[in-house]
């Protein structure tokens, strides 16, 4: 799960004068439970101004590393 002080520690990092990236990001699980996830994550980004991108691991969950699950932000199929 997204931890509740995510955006603080985003903002955190960025006062040190850095701007933030969020890469690589995979959110396992399923239903609204990872959409509010995913939601939250891209939210605190939103939030903090040095928050210059998100990236995913990529599209499908088949092309994830973590294929087994449900990872990304689309199925197999690209529902």
């Amino acid at each position: 799960p997204v931890p509740s002080n995510y955006h603080t520690t985003l903002q955190n990092f960025a006062d040190l004068g850095v701007d933030v990236q969020i890469t690589e990001l995979d959110i396992e699980g399923s239903g609204s439970s990872q959409a509010e996830q995913y939601q939250g994550v891209t939210q605190a980004c939103l939030a903090v101004a040095r928050c210059t991108g998100i990236t995913v691991w990529g599209i499908r969950d088949t092309d994830s590393w973590r294929a087994s699950g449900t990872p990304l932000l689309f199925d197999g199929s690209g529902n």
